[in-house]
């Protein structure tokens, strides 16, 4: 692979870690705020699984709007704050741990709560979501233990740019869909759940008025 092409895919790269995040809060966060119309209304109010869908959208949309943006700004706004400040950098670090494991304790809660609830493709994608999370830490300890041996080993300096590009580029796809967990809920809750529409549509209406 020619500088010609890395320097393209480099290029790709930038392109697809700034605008799809992008898309994916303000998407993300507009299913939020739906869900949260859905969820705090009459007919659902008092319903203890709602509560808790409300509290993992909660939690889903914190994540998007901190760690979405944050990210983006790591990734090309480096020279902002969150470089100068050694407080937001260490709260960073906590709660893009601490707010997806939130909104996963109450996907599980919802899921316990009723044997019967309808809502549990809900679970599989945070299943499926942790799995991923545990496939893509090993990966990428495999990536840099590959990339460590090549330099000891002297590799051309073409073969090293090629690999180190691939990893990015595989690791930012990877972040890229993992963010797209937390902008899911909406799409799947209004796909699977003819009360969840009804509701929605209802409020929307009332809203309207």
């Amino acid at each position: 692979m020619t500088d010609k092409n890395i320097e393209i895919l480099n290029e790709i790269i930038n392109q697809i870690t700034l605008y799809v995040p992008l898309l994916i809060i303000i998407s993300g966060t507009i299913g939020s705020l739906c869900n949260v119309i859905t969820f705090t209304s009459r007919q659902l109010r008092f319903s203890s699984c709602a509560f808790y869908f409300l509290c993992s959208t909660i939690f889903d949309l914190l994540y998007l709007l901190f760690g979405g943006i944050t990210r983006l700004m790591i990734d090309h706004f480096s020279n902002m704050l969150l470089n100068r400040s050694v407080l937001l950098c260490k709260c960073r670090t906590y709660l893009v741990v601490v707010l997806p494991s939130l909104s996963t304790i109450f996907i599980m809660l919802a899921s316990m709560d009723s044997p019967f609830i309808t809502y549990t493709i809900m679970l599989i994608c945070t299943m499926t979501t942790l799995i991923r999370i545990r496939t893509s830490r090993y990966r990428m300890g495999f990536l840099d233990n590959r990339r460590r041996k090549s330099i000891h080993r002297n590799i051309d300096r073409n073969l090293i740019t090629l690999l180190i590009t691939m990893e990015a580029f595989f690791d930012k796809i990877s972040l890229v869909i993992y963010y797209m967990n937390f902008a899911k809920s909406f799409p799947v809750n209004t796909l699977t759940s003819p009360l969840f529409r009804r509701v929605f549509r209802q409020r929307i209406i009332n809203l309207i008025r």
